[in-house]
Order: structure tokens, then C-alpha cells, then sequence
């Protein structure tokens, strides 16, 4: 199993839903290969005051009230560093097997 997963585009222009682990789940950007460390938290809160500009207050409960995620984020710079490398060498290597390939249709 790779260490990220793959995840593909649908006919919408997005991925299927995900159930992330909740805790240190680790997203790679396939273009960049940029890492982070992800972690989730589900919460009840519940509006306790609307703003005259449209925006609201929350107040965390623990009985009823709304359910919301939370999500915080960090760049995991030593697994970018990794994954970068290893995609480098990844291009280099299809880079010469164009080249050879070039080569030998001339000879």
C-alpha cells in the first residue's frame, strides 16, 4: 500500500468523500508535493449571538447542539523533503528512458 493515497477526480472535478483518520493524517499535493499533518475534532456548539455585521458567536457544548469539524493544519517539512526526492528521481529516470528511446531510433 503507498503511503498517501491516490485519489482521483470524478465527472464533477472533485474527489469521492474520505474518511480521514482523525488524527495525524498526512495529504500530499500531487503537483508540488507539499505534505501536512492534518488533524480533525468533531464538536457540538450551539450560536449564542448574531453580529450586526452577519457574522455569529459559538459557544462549545456538550449536550445538544449543532455538530461541527474542526480541522488544524501544519507542513510536514521532512516528509515533503522525502516525497519531493523520490519524485525527482522518479523524472529523472522516465527522462533517460526517453532520451535512450530517442537514441535508439536514430541508430
Amino acid at each position: 500500500m503507498a503511503k498517501y493515497p491516490i485519489i482521483t477526480e470524478t465527472k464533477s472535478g472533485k474527489s469521492d468523500w474520505l474518511m480521514p483518520e482523525m488524527q495525524n493524517y498526512r495529504m500530499a499535493c500531487c503537483d508540488c508535493g507539499l505534505v501536512h499533518d492534518i488533524d480533525f475534532k468533531v464538536i457540538r456548539i450551539k450560536k449564542i449571538k448574531d453580529f450586526a455585521d452577519g457574522s455569529s458567536s459559538y459557544q462549545r457544548v456538550f449536550k445538544r447542539g449543532k455538530l461541527q469539524v474542526m480541522l488544524r493544519a501544519g507542513r510536514n517539512n521532512r516528509a515533503t523533503g522525502q516525497l519531493r526526492r523520490k519524485k525527482h528521481k522518479i523524472e529523472v529516470k522516465n527522462e533517460i528512458a526517453r532520451d535512450r528511446t530517442k537514441i535508439q531510433k536514430k541508430v
